[in-house]
């Protein structure tokens, strides 16, 4: 049996398709915990319809005030009653097979977590042919570090305990949760084994929302969510019982997720999403946290600042170049 955790947060236009690849699944060995963050379109009444329907949804809430989707999240598992937890959100959909598919697998994998294959769509699924096909790897922390993600938050099946065991989803981070998630997954040394070469079994929506967020506000969520993900990774690996190499090459792979959160930066300005004063100075903050920072060495300081100059400069464009200047920089 499934509990799938759904933390929804104003998506009204999206949750009856989302709620409905649940409800048609192939497989009836499931749970729906569907959070509401506090929303202010009809997307809470559209559930409850829903759930009036159908015993398996249960609806829960994360009280008054908004707080985030990690906190949905966490109230969502720890109300589940079953042993095996998935996290959708409520924008993605299932595909038809995808609980049965899961459940096969589990049966024969036994582990912390398994690891499936992704679609990609914008407005029905088979509109775009993009697939997150995740390999089996002894790289998998490494990626992660550095922010090159093998697999995003539905790819995964939880098993409950193993939740447990590393304390749900981080509530202080604004932003990047499932990279922290499954960053310390793999740090604690969880069992888990990845599911290659298969049909994709659920599908993200590509966000076509963009004019509709302030950039400017979110890279500022993404410069203290960044802040508290590397300092807390940081301290995980040094009180860890790796040995002394391998924590110095951890902490150097850490380094990539500033570089990632800068070239997102350019990105967004290069588009029009924000002016260049804005992304200079969420460059220039993101780089200031870490200026003191034991992650940065002085010369990877100076790397560092090679980096923003040349990727203002216009050399995002280039492809490859922030996976290489990652490596050279790590």
């Amino acid at each position: 049996m499934i509990s799938i955790v759904i933390a929804n947060y104003n998506k009204a236009p999206f949750i009856t398709q989302t709620i409905k690849s649940v409800i048609n699944q192939s497989c009836a060995n499931w749970e729906v915990i569907f959070v509401d963050d506090g929303s202010t379109d009809n997307s809470l009444q559209i559930a409850l319809q829903l759930a009036s329907q159908d015993r398996r949804i249960c609806i829960e809430h994360t009280k008054k005030e908004k707080r985030g989707a990690n906190a949905a999240r966490n109230i969502g598992w720890k109300a589940s009653k079953f042993d095996y937890i998935l996290f959708l959100d409520s924008d993605d959909v299932l595909a038809p097979h995808c609980i049965e598919n899961r459940l096969n697998h589990i049966q024969r994998n036994k582990l912390d977590f398994n690891v499936f294959t992704g679609g990609t769509f914008l407005y029905q699924v088979g509109d775009k042919k993009e697939v997150w096909r995740p390999k089996n790897s002894k790289y998998h922390l490494e990626s992660f570090l550095r922010h090159d993600l093998p697999w995003n938050i539905t790819s995964v099946l939880w098993s409950k305990d193993s939740l447990h065991q590393i304390n749900g989803f981080d509530e202080d981070l604004p932003r990047l949760q499932d990279v922290d998630l499954h960053t310390r997954a793999l740090l604690f040394g969880l069992k888990y084994f990845v599911i290659e070469d298969e049909f994709p079994d659920f599908f993200y929506r590509v966000s076509l929302e963009k004019n509709t967020f302030n950039a400017y506000d979110l890279g500022k969520k993404y410069v203290t969510a960044s802040t508290i993900f590397q300092q807390s990774i940081y301290r995980l690996i040094q009180s860890s019982n790796y040995e002394k190499n391998l924590k110095k090459r951890y902490i150097r792979c850490l380094r990539g997720t500033t570089l990632s959160i800068m070239y997102r930066f350019a990105i967004e300005a290069s588009k029009g999403f924000m002016n260049d004063t804005h992304k200079y100075e969420l460059q220039e903050a993101l780089q200031n946290s870490f200026i003191s920072s034991l992650i940065f060495d002085g010369s990877s300081k100076t790397l560092l600042e090679i980096y923003k100059f040349i990727l203002n400069a216009g050399f995002w464009k280039i492809r490859g170049f922030t996976k290489l200047t990652k490596f050279l920089i790590s």
